[in-house]
């Protein structure tokens, strides 16, 4: 082949992962850490733990700068409440 082909099909291929976990980080399927080069910001708001309890509806401990909240969803509300649980220790 010749070496254009061959570095085109390169790019092609390392281009096609990229947009591949773009995408499924979008939808949080999988999660990277922020790998930009400017200066590293500090997210507010981070989901620490999730669970669905049926395919619309679920629960999630979300934390917003120091605190932890609950929060209930589903199709047609959802609930945000204080959270002062501790985690569990592990066995």
């Amino acid at each position: 082949m010749d070496l254009a082909v061959r570095l085109f099909l390169a790019v092609l291929v390392i281009a096609a992962l990229y947009l591949t976990l773009r995408l499924l980080r979008g939808r949080g399927a999988i999660s990277m850490p922020d790998l930009s080069l400017g200066a590293s910001k500090r997210r507010r708001m981070e989901v620490v733990e999730r669970l669905m309890i049926s395919p619309q509806q679920g629960v999630c401990i979300v934390r917003i700068d120091d605190q932890q909240y609950l929060l209930s969803f589903s199709p047609g509300s959802s609930t945000l409440q204080p959270y002062t649980g501790q985690p569990r220790e592990q066995r």
